[in-house]
């Protein structure tokens, strides 16, 4: 008996199902305890035994070969479940799992109706479809002989063969509009659902094991000869941490070792939430390392928008590794530990596809926030709003650290998250962190060339930040004579981004211009900085890429390493707002000249920023959202809403077109994906006029846009003129 077109046989890939099932009572404990069910690992055996049973018909035995049977084999499989001698409420839960394992509830329902169409038609002697399939037929036709076998061997019997159409029972408590379901019923059915899909989908991808973070794999942390006071109190803390300290003072570590006293408590998935795919790629990276992290990359995943692109780099030429695998093994949750953008989180409260497997990998989860404030308010309260939700319904645990974050943002997260361990480091440690001595220029960043030049004719590391694209494309170009340098911003396609981003950790070039994506984690240490007037928790983000990784010598020059250019333009006061920059500029002022001292840091940024309070009407909502995901359906609405969090679109830019063209053409489709750039939607309704579409053999758009691009640069905004590519 078949279970596969590959060979794969029922019986063996129901075993590898069960073998995921036990993996996955190591991995995530807390199941039973979130569902209140202390048999849902027993219940989850029962619907593993049962999920692929329908299977056993000749039509679906031969279907697999011909693709000509499209009667829902799992049908069959909750008809039998139902069958089996189960309390009322666990044959429920179990018989719903198996039938809505492939599909959901509305799919399932329409092919119910489709039926009774059917049968109406039949008794009515009606021309009917000679292809049609009705779920009694299909159900006597099962091999009930093997059933009974395969299942005493498991030692399970069923009493009858009942032939109960389930698709009435099972769909109608999830039909828009039915009366409530309760929260308890609801999670039992949605963790048990998502469970179910975990082990079939690694079971069929030949993933019998999960991995899991265990006490050796943090033996690096045992290498810090003399670990701050903050970090071993962050080792020591138990439940949700808020850690304030300053940039290169171990907040890395200090996270790590707080993930490994968490999971020693209770085993659960660890999340490192970054907000920036360059400083994701890079700490993935690092923690690879020997030096750094867990010596290897087995257990460490990465997800992010790009990911693929950065991973198909990152093993390319590897004998033996396929790429899809890669892929594959970053997003199921055989990785214990993921590197990852708050969207992918965030995304299960939207009930986005997949959302059931996704709340039982987030159950009991480690989620460890860099920099949680760097986003935009509202984001900030969705990512604080569903981390509260999470730490009740799925028992998670937080840790929350920072460098310059404003004190009532604090009170938030530690209002919201229930923090009750608030670390932070010595003032001996922090009056000894002098790194930086501030400098002003009142001129705009363009005008700033001379004074880089005569950096880099010093020979020293030059890092300088624009808070816009244009700036530092028009920068970067005045230095065409500058061998060692490299520009890093938003418009590079994952072609050329991967290749920057390589060039910055491995050959550290003399010149380093960027915008904003240089600001959080990453692990660089620059001479000097001259940065146009941003925010000040942005700015003092900036500043930690200067002296990183040094001792307070600074305290003995009078040289300034870090400038900032007070001339601020419209876009600027879009990014960061008018009010933002000015108060910024005024505590700078205080300082100008001076060296800027850890004991300032807070006190500037309580001045700057204005408290905010929670929006109740955003609160409201999105609780009400998240509540309402119920498990076994397509939240479409819910998917718009998530999607209207990304401000961008991808684009191609025509003189790459011939190149996208022949990887498309001889299906190399990842590397002609990797040609696409991401801009704003801004910037593409300006040069709406200059985009053209066109349609690709598998029906897909993509949109073509005439404007100059180069690997060095990325997507400028001057329009390509001799293209070579005829009527296109």
């Amino acid at each position: 008996m078949l279970a596969k077109s590959d060979g794969t046989t029922l019986e063996q890939h129901i075993n590898d199902l069960l073998l995921v099932a036990k993996a996955l009572e190591s991995a995530l404990p807390v199941l039973p305890k979130i569902t209140r069910k202390e048999n849902f690992w027993e219940l989850l055996h029962v619907a593993i035994l049962f999920h692929d049973l329908g299977k056993t018909t000749p039509g679906f035995q031969k279907g697999l070969f011909s693709k000509r049977y499209h009667f829902r084999h799992e049908w069959l499989s909750a008809a039998l479940c139902l069958n089996f001698a189960l309390e009322e409420e666990e044959k429920l839960l179990c018989a719903s799992a198996v039938l809505f394992h492939h599909k959901d509830e509305s799919t399932l329902r329409e092919r119910y109706n489709e039926e009774k169409a059917h049968k109406r038609d039949l008794e009515a002697q009606m021309p009917v479809d000679p292809n049609a399939l009705l779920f009694d037929d299909e159900f006597s036709a099962l091999d009930f002989e093997w059933i009974k076998t395969f299942l005493y061997v498991h030692d399970l019997m069923l009493p009858s063969f009942e032939a109960n159409n389930p698709l009435p029972k099972l769909t109608t408590p999830w039909k828009p509009k039915h009366p409530k379901v309760s929260e308890q019923k609801k999670f039992e059915h949605l963790l048990m659902i998502g469970s179910l899909k975990i082990c079939d989908h690694n079971a069929s991808a030949g993933i019998t094991s999960l991995l899991l973070m265990e006490k050796a794999d943090f033996t690096f942390l045992t290498q810090i000869q003399k670990p701050y006071t903050h970090q071993q109190k962050a080792w020591q803390s138990n439940g949700n941490t808020l850690l304030l300290a300053p940039t290169g003072t171990g907040k890395t570590e200090s996270a790590l070792g707080w993930a490994q006293k968490q999971l020693l408590k209770q085993q659960g998935r660890v999340f490192y939430v970054l907000p920036y795919t360059a400083s994701i790629n890079a700490m993935y990276k690092r923690l690879s390392s020997r030096e750094e992290g867990f010596g290897s990359d087995t257990k460490i995943g990465l997800l992010h928008g790009k990911a693929r692109f950065f991973l198909d780099k990152l093993y390319e030429g590897e004998e033996g590794k396929s790429l899809k695998e890669f892929i594959d093994m970053h997003r199921k949750v055989l990785k214990p530990f993921k590197i990852v953008t708050p969207f992918q989180i965030l995304k299960w409260a939207f009930g986005i596809k997949g959302f059931e497997q996704g709340f039982c990998e987030l159950s009991g989860g480690c989620f460890i926030f860099d920099e949680i404030h760097v986003y935009d308010y509202e984001l900030f309260q969705r990512l604080v709003l569903f981390l509260s939700w999470m730490i009740e319904k799925l028992h998670i645990r937080v840790f929350i650290m920072s460098a310059t974050i404003p004190r009532f943002m604090q009170s938030q997260l530690i209002e919201k998250l229930a923090i009750n361990t608030v670390v932070t480091p010595d003032e001996e440690l922090t009056d000894k962190l002098v790194r930086h001595r501030i400098g002003l220029i009142d001129d705009t960043i363009e005008n700033s060339s001379e004074l880089i030049l005569e950096l880099l004719q010093l020979n020293k590391k030059v890092l300088v930040v624009c808070n816009s694209v244009l700036k530092a494309q028009e920068l970067f170009q005045a230095f065409e004579h500058i061998a060692s340098k490299v520009l890093l911003h938003s418009r590079f396609n994952a072609r050329d981004r991967t290749v920057h981003e390589q060039t910055i950790y491995e050959k550290a070039p003399q010149l380093l211009i960027g915008t904003q994506a240089i600001e959080v984690s990453l692990n660089i240490d620059y001479d000097v900085i001259i940065t146009e007037l941003a925010a000040l928790d942005a700015l003092l983000q900036r500043f930690g890429r200067v002296y990183r990784r040094r001792p307070g010598d600074i305290l003995n020059t009078q040289e300034i390493n870090c400038f900032v250019t007070l001339h601020v333009d419209k876009s600027s006061q879009q990014i960061y707002g008018a009010d933002v920059l000015q108060k910024t500029a005024e505590e700078l002022q205080k300082i100008n000249n001076d060296l800027l001292h850890e004991s300032q840091v807070q006190k500037m940024l309580d001045a700057v920023y204005e408290p905010k309070t929670f929006d109740p009407e955003l609160e409201g909502d999105f609780f009400k959202m998240v509540d309402e995901i119920t498990p076994y359906k397509v939240h479409l609405d819910n998917e718009e809403k998530f999607n209207e969090q990304f401000d961008g679109v991808e684009v191609l830019p025509i003189a790459l077109y011939e190149t996208w063209k022949k990887l498309d053409d001889t299906h190399e489709y990842l590397e002609a994906e990797k040609l696409f750039v991401p801009i704003s939607r801004n910037l593409f309704h300006h040069f709406q006029n200059l985009v053209f579409t066109e349609k690709t053999y598998n029906n897909r758009y993509i949109l073509i846009i005439r404007l100059v691009y180069d690997d060095a640069i990325g997507l400028t905004q001057e329009e390509y003129f001799d293209n070579g590519l005829g009527d296109i």
